[in-house]
């Protein structure tokens, strides 16, 4: 356990080194597995106890990286839940067993479909299962059942395979395992006797299981780069326009959304708003509807130009505006003609 952690640690730290130049991701997975399982019964002659299918339930969460889309690795900790049911006609038992598990995953994704940013994820765990001795027995009216786990903890290599879909910061996957013990013994038994007959019962808690895996990424993505429009064919003209600076924000945030709408009577004002230098919404025409402008900001001071095209038929073009960074609201006005454009300044700290 403790060499899986520390392989764990360096695999984690190395990765930190080549996040900078977007090499690795780090990410935290969580996976919710459900599975089939079985157990191995003895019935006695004439006995009318009957086995339903088991089932497993695991629910992990942990810390992992992934190089370029091509191989990753991660390491999780969660629950496992085990549970056999056995039934006659008049009554039920369900046996459940619970358990914790570690696990060090190694996987590689080979592309299936670059436009859909789907893969074919071929992997492998180590797991340790803590199983512990226990043993549990009841009697009443003649029912008698006994139940019995047995420890020490087990070793398990639990195979993978299935696809994976990768988006901006996240990705998920649909895989198919089975977890093989290294030790081949039972780590469950069960017996129930009453006047009818018994059965007894035994498993190595193995299953087939599907995992929904789905990660997010901590760190060494991209950044999603600001929407870039053409120039309009009146942009020279636009530059050589006095520019008024009347609104500066700060935030520690690097989104920010901005809503504008026509300050009166709709009257064909047209306005186009530019982030940095670099259109984001061009020739949008003003209505008493907010028009909805999300920003990404770089750190320092972020400008955002608001430049008129024509002034409507009540000019100049003003407009109501509300800036959102954060859990913050700014309410302002701008007002711009053909002759001065509106600048804001958001100042990243």
């Amino acid at each position: 356990m403790l060499r899986i952690t520390w392989l764990a640690a360096c695999l984690i730290f190395s990765a930190r080194l080549v996040c900078a130049q977007q090499a690795v991701r780090i990410y935290a997975p969580g996976t919710l597995t459900a599975g089939l399982g079985y157990s191995r019964t003895e019935r006695q002659s004439g006995t009318p106890w009957i086995q339903e299918p088991g089932y497993a339930f695991q629910l992990t969460g942990g810390i992992g990286m992934r190089y370029r889309n091509l191989v990753g690795a991660h390491l999780t900790a969660g629950l496992v839940l085990n549970t056999f049911s056995f039934i006659k006609s008049e009554a039920s038992y369900v046996l459940a067993s619970y358990t914790t598990t570690l696990q060090a995953n190694l996987y590689g994704w080979i592309p299936l479909s670059r436009r859909h940013h789907s893969y074919l994820h071929i992997g492998v765990a180590g797991a340790r299962m803590g199983y512990q001795d226990d043993m549990l027995e009841s009697e009443e009216q003649g029912f008698r059942v006994m139940a019995r786990s047995f420890g020490p903890p087990r070793y398990a290599i639990m195979p993978e395979a299935g696809v994976t879909k990768t988006f901006y910061r996240s990705h998920f996957a649909l895989l198919l395992t089975y977890p093989l013990h290294t030790d081949r013994s039972d780590v469950i038994s069960l017996r129930i006797i009453d006047p009818q007959g018994g059965l007894t019962a035994s498993s190595r808690a193995e299953y087939m299981g599907v995992h929904m895996r789905f990660a997010w990424d901590l760190s060494g993505y991209r950044k999603k780069p600001a929407p870039q429009l053409p120039e309009p064919p009146d942009h020279r003209e636009i530059l050589s326009r006095t520019e008024t600076r009347n609104q500066r924000f700060t935030t520690r945030a690097r989104t920010a959304t901005l809503y504008i709408a026509d300050n009166g009577q709709e009257d064909q004002d047209s306005i186009s708003v530019m982030l940095n230098g670099s259109y984001i919404i061009t020739r949008n025409e003003l209505r008493r509807k907010p028009r909805r402008i999300r920003l990404h900001l770089q750190e320092g001071v972020n400008t955002v130009m608001v430049v008129a095209h024509n002034t409507g038929q009540i000019p100049p073009n003003t407009a109501s505006c509300e800036l959102r960074t954060g859990f913050r609201r700014y309410r302002f006005g701008i007002s711009t003609d053909l002759s001065r454009n509106e600048v804001i300044e958001i100042e990243v700290r």
